[in-house]
């Protein structure tokens, strides 16, 4: 090992701040942190250390029924989240007062480890462990008696015992980044002894039980069924054993070495929110696919220092592969089990970062996962559970330590699903019925009733991924276009254009759900009943494939040069020397080029190799344009460029170069997107019109929301109240109207027609649309996001004034009004006067959402600032404003100014 390694040492160009790297520290186990600070050799080398020790696993009896019951009653979050926060404080202080690191937070469990120090024996290392854990007994007692009454439920640990043998082992790469697993007899020990708890209570293990008996504590067990229970607590135990000396973190910030060890274990999505001075991930409720992966025949045998040395580097190979797929499909990798059942990774996919189409990128990512396993040889068995649902998520743990992780019966299924697909053979991927009714069209399944899944006492049906279709994506709609004729009569205008010979663009830009591919597809239907002629050609971008060369053209050209899947090698290349004999004779050879840029290998033709990359680049665009001409030259061809906001940036100088070619061929191209500024400056560099779409107009809104509720006596004013809270977007009004039908709100009589079970008060706005919202906002610029999040807190409309009452000084008045026009841009706001002094969110949805994403002490504090800026604003005239300042008073939770402003809204009542 290389003594004072210079590749840990912190550049001098990194800004990095006390306070930044203490919080980085709380996401990293104190004795990985203490070993970064100490470590003279080379860090990031250690990648296997083994030592002796006690580990103990602590799980929280049926706190997955506790969550499951707040979301199900929709109880605040924030007393949940709160609840957590003052617990686990008082765990965590207690195993690192004893020299305890808490290494794992999975849910409901925590994985501790009690490593031996220095000249420590056996005896005294089970005497830290088990005074922390006798401790944390008595503290849960102590908690629960006071906080019972506030929160109606307790929670009571169940706590596991190991000793012996422990691996720790450095998984992934300084490239993105590294997280520390332990593995080892003691680790497996632990959470075998915790599922022989039945009760709040601590089980040991038979090398524990051993050194119990070496301290004189024997008889404070009892044997049953081979497991040792700890049925009395020494009396004064925890105060007699003697705690090691207390190392803060702060002591190693001055290491140069230190920052470059740290950064390297925090994950990037946490990394970027401390940058930004985003202190944790607050509880709470949010929809997520969640997938379980088992990896098994990485170790050959049980877990022992030899089968780990040589199974690493197998270990960290799946580890950064899983990493490298995860981060394709946009999926959050959480931290490993390792074990001698297997290794397994949780990965979910729409938290923390909201995402589309969360159940679409979790089956994409696990048949990847497996189509890269099979392809290295299948010595790796993979086996996936996927399931769908709302859970609890958010950072676990106190000041000291803490990580992000979920909590819910989505969680509990998936990891049922993945064991059970083990028994169904290698490579088998099992999904659940949320995840299936989203992914219906792109996947094929074989149902598999009647499977039992451990912890669920009915029989489950669950479906077996059998393959990925072709993705053709088509629109599933429940009714026809409402409200888009004029859209409609201008493609038409253009298409009939296209067949007299001109070509013609029709870009198409709107925000999620109003109906872009909706129109789309109308308008192609349409033509293709009236000209047989037609051919249609489909091109479509996705986030995951933004790095591929031409992806969005890739199908297009692939089907105008007539290649298809079964083609490969020789022939592959015959074929396409032959297409170019005939029809680009002078370009022979650029073919093997050709074939290069479509993804296939093949051997440069030397005329073409010796050219600059730019050259070669716009022959290609040449090539491509010249082969849409001639195939357009005996079929009019309507070319659709879906989701271009996605699009590969070579993907879009081709759309550039052949706008601008000679508009002679019958050609229409026809570019889908979202609102976006980098599509906005290519359309507007070309001089190509573009067609925005807009909400639908109330008339079409509620003749679109009558048509899905299907009453038989139509209710408007349930009506009314869709229309008002979709804002106009026909995607949010359909979703609206299924959650009404799944919740049970509405359900259908004999007749066919459906009706409400009770008068519809209240909408809650479904998951699915507020992820789309969140999404949204997730692409805009952090100040942006900040300064829409606080503007929500003022309310649907907002002065910039009251805006920047509620900004930090770090936000400048420039950085303020670029956000503010980035807000606009996107869609978020509406400015209503020439002075830009007053703006409006652009529906009452989006705000109230965008206000529910505020954790609870942030939101607390926003209003707080409200009631002072008002207070000061109106101070000759408070009575004016009473109240607004009742309703933020209200919002805070400020008792004291709550009972100031309800009195005197109630006296201007009186004074009316």
């Amino acid at each position: 090992m290389k003594e004072n390694c210079i590749d840990c040492i912190l550049r001098t160009d990194n800004d990095i701040t006390p306070e930044q790297l203490f919080f980085m520290t709380r996401y990293v186990p104190y004795s990985v942190v203490k070993m970064m600070g100490e470590s003279p050799s080379c860090f990031f080398e250690r990648t296997i250390e083994k030592f002796q020790g006690v580990m103990v696993y602590l799980d929280i009896i049926g706190f997955t029924k506790i969550v499951d019951g707040y979301m199900k009653t929709g109880r605040d979050v924030a007393d949940l989240t709160n609840t957590l926060s003052d617990y686990y404080s008082v765990v965590i202080e207690t195993v690192r007062g004893f020299g305890g690191s808490v290494f794992q937070f999975a849910g409901d469990s925590i994985l501790i480890c009690f490593n031996r120090l220095k000249d420590e024996s056996d005896e005294n290392n089970l005497r830290r462990a088990l005074a922390a854990m006798i401790l944390i007994l008595e503290l849960s007692n102590n908690y629960n008696t006071v906080s019972e009454e506030f929160v109606n439920f307790t929670l009571k640990p169940k706590i596991g015992m190991g000793q012996g043998e422990i691996f720790q082992i450095f998984l992934g790469d300084t490239e993105y980044s590294m997280t520390p697993v332990l593995t080892g007899a003691a680790v497996i020990q632990a959470i075998k002894m915790e599922e022989a708890c039945t009760m709040q209570e601590i089980v040991v293990s038979i090398p524990v039980w051993n050194l119990a008996c070496k301290i004189g504590l024997e008889r404070y067990f009892a044997e049953q069924e081979g497991f040792y229970h700890l049925t009395d607590i020494p009396e004064d135990f925890a105060a007699s054993v003697e705690r090691p000396e207390y190392i803060d973190v702060e002591t190693w910030f001055s290491n140069p070495r230190f920052y470059n060890r740290l950064y390297s274990f925090i994950n990037p999505v946490i990394f970027n929110r401390i940058k930004n001075n985003v202190q944790g991930f607050d509880g709470e409720y949010r929809n997520v696919t969640c997938c379980m992966v088992r990896f098994d025949g990485v170790f050959g045998q049980a877990v022992s220092e030899a089968s780990i040395a040589e199974g690493y580097e197998s270990l960290n190979k799946i580890y950064k592969d899983l990493q490298d797929i995860a981060n394709r499909f946009t999926g959050y990798c959480g931290k490993p089990d390792l074990s001698d059942k297997g290794i397994v990774f949780p990965v979910f996919f729409g938290m923390p970062v909201a995402i589309e189409n969360k159940e679409r990128m979790a089956l994409l990512f696990a048949h990847k996962l497996i189509e890269e396993e099979v392809k290295a040889g299948g010595k790796i068995i993979v086996n996936v559970g996927i399931s769908t649902g709302v859970v609890y998520a958010g950072e676990f743990g106190a000041n000291m330590r803490k990580d992000f992780t979920i909590v819910g019966n989505a969680i509990n299924f998936a990891a049922r699903l993945m064991m059970n697909a083990t028994n169904h053979g290698s490579f088998t991927v099992f999904i659940d019925e949320a995840t299936k009714s989203k992914t219906d069209a792109m996947c094929e399944t074989e149902t598999m009733p009647g499977i039992m899944l451990k912890g669920f006492s009915e029989m489950q049906t669950v479906y077996h991924l059998l393959s990925i279709k072709r993705d053709v994506e088509k629109v599933n709609h429940k009714t026809e276009l409402f409200g888009r004729s004029g859209e409609l009569s201008a493609l038409r205008a253009l298409y009939e254009r296209i067949r007299q010979g001109e070509l013609c663009f029709a870009p198409i830009v709107g925000d999620i759900g109003l109906g872009k591919s909706y129109l789309v597809q109308d308008f192609v239907s349409d033509i293709m009943a009236s000209y047989t002629d037609t051919v249609v050609m489909y091109g479509r971008a996705y986030p995951y494939e933004v790095s591929t060369p031409f992806f969005l053209w890739s199908d297009i050209i692939k089907r105008v040069v007539g290649i298809t899947d079964s083609m490969q090698g020789e022939m592959l290349l015959l074929h396409v020397l032959n297409k170019f004999a005939r029809e680009l004779p002078a370009h022979k050879n650029w073919v093997s080029y050709f074939l290069s840029v479509l993804g296939y290998s093949f051997v440069e033709n030397p005329v073409t190799a010796h050219l600059d990359p730019a050259t070669k680049q716009q022959h290609f665009f040449a090539l491509v344009y010249t082969l849409l001409v001639s195939y357009a030259e005996s079929h009019p061809l309507v070319i659709v460029l879906e989701n271009l906001q996605w699009a590969d940036s070579l993907s879009l100088h081709l759309l550039s170069y052949i706008s601008r070619q000679p508009k002679n061929a019958p050609i229409l191209v026809v570019p889908v997107s979202r609102e976006s500024k980098k599509i906005k400056r290519i359309f507007s560099l070309n001089n190509i019109k573009v067609m925005r779409l807009a909400p639908l107009s109330d008339t079409a809104a509620s003749r679109l929301t009558a048509k899905l509720l299907n009453f038989e006596t139509p209710d408007k004013l349930l009506s009314a109240k869709i229309v008002a809270l979709s804002g106009g977007n026909p995607l949010y009004i359909q979703i609206i109207v299924e959650s009404l039908i799944s919740d049970e709100k509405i359900i259908k009589n004999n007749k066919g027609y459906y009706y409400p079970v009770k008068p519809i008060d209240d909408i809650k706005i479904p998951y699915t649309i507020e992820n789309l919202i969140v999404v949204q906002l997730n692409a805009l610029s952090y100040e942006s996001q900040v300064i829409c999040k606080n503007a929500s807190a003022i309310g649907r409309t907002f002065s910039l004034s009251a805006l920047e009452a509620l900004m930090s000084e770090t936000i400048s008045s420039e950085v303020l009004e670029r956000s503010l026009t980035e807000l606009e841009e996107s869609g978020f706001i509406i400015c209503n006067n020439a002075k830009r002094t007053l703006f409006t969110f652009k529906d009452v949805m989006v705000r109230d959402v965008l206000y529910r994403t505020i954790i609870e002490s942030t939101r607390r504090s926003l209003n707080i600032a409200m009631i002072n800026y008002l207070e000061e604003k109106y101070k000759d005239n408070i009575r004016s404003v009473a109240d607004k300042l009742l309703y933020y008073a209200k919002q805070a939770k400020d008792t004291d100014a709550i009972a100031k402003y309800t009195n005197l809204a109630a006296e201007n009542e009186c004074n009316a």
